[in-house]
C-alpha cells in the first residue's frame, strides 16, 4: 500500500473544509449534518472522521484557516507604511473588501459565522474556542493603536483595548444588519462613516 503524505492528508483536510463551508452557507450551521458534508466531499463518513471529530470541529477548523488568510490578507503592504494611522486605514480599506461581496454564498458565510457564535454561547468549549478567536483580532488592532499613541499620533486618554474591541463588535453589528437588510442596507457608505470617525475618535478630532 502506497504511503499517505502529508501533502495527500492536507489535501483532504481541505477538501473536507471547502465543502463543509458551502453546506453551512446553503444550508445553515444546525441544519447541516456530517452526512451532508460526506456526500459533498465524495468521502466515506469514515474518512472525514479520520480527519475531525466532530461538525463543530470541522467549524472550528475552518475558523482557524480563515483567520489566518484574513491576517496574511490585512498584513500585505504593512511593509509600506510608517505610521499607525497608514496601518489602519489600511486594515480598514482591506477588511471591507473581504467583508463585503454581493453573492448568495458570500451571505451564506456570513450568516454561519453569526449563527456559530450564538451556538457558542450555549457551550462552554466552543465559547472559549470562539473566545481565542475573537482575541487574535482585538489584539492586531490593539496594538497598532499602542503604536498611535506612543508616536504622537493618537490621543493619549483612551484605552486601547477597549477601542479596537468596539471597532470589531461594530463591525459585527454592521454585518448583522447587511444580513437582514440584503441589497437594502447601505454597506459601502456605513464602512466609510465608520472609517472616518473610527479615525476622527483615534486622533480627537470632533468636527
Amino acid at each position: 500500500m502506497p504511503k499517505v503524505t502529508e501533502e495527500y492528508k492536507q489535501q483532504k483536510r481541505n477538501l473536507i473544509l471547502d465543502c463543509a463551508m458551502e453546506c453551512f452557507a446553503v444550508n445553515g450551521y444546525q441544519e447541516s449534518t456530517i452526512d451532508d458534508i460526506v456526500a459533498k466531499s465524495g468521502m466515506s463518513k469514515g474518512a472525514v472522521y479520520n480527519y475531525f471529530k466532530s461538525k463543530d470541529d470541522i467549524y472550528l477548523t475552518l475558523l482557524d484557516r480563515n483567520t489566518e488568510k484574513t491576517f496574511d490578507y490585512l498584513s500585505k503592504g504593512f511593509d509600506n507604511f510608517t505610521t499607525a494611522t497608514e496601518k489602519i486605514k489600511h486594515m480598514l480599506k482591506i477588511y471591507f473588501q473581504i467583508t463585503y461581496k454581493e453573492d448568495d454564498l458570500w451571505l451564506g458565510k456570513q450568516r454561519v459565522h453569526l449563527e456559530f457564535w450564538i451556538n457558542a454561547s450555549q457551550n462552554e468549549e466552543l465559547r472559549k474556542a470562539m473566545e481565542e478567536h475573537a482575541e487574535k483580532f482585538i489584539t492586531f488592532l490593539e496594538k497598532m493603536i499602542d503604536e498611535g499613541k506612543a508616536n504622537g499620533e493618537f490621543r493619549q486618554d483612551i484605552d486601547s483595548r477597549i477601542t479596537s474591541e468596539a471597532f470589531w463588535a461594530l463591525n459585527d453589528g454592521v454585518r448583522l444588519h447587511l444580513l437582514v437588510a440584503k441589497e437594502k442596507f447601505p454597506f459601502s457608505k456605513v464602512y466609510e462613516h465608520i472609517d472616518r470617525l473610527y479615525m476622527n475618535f483615534l486622533k480627537g478630532i470632533t468636527t
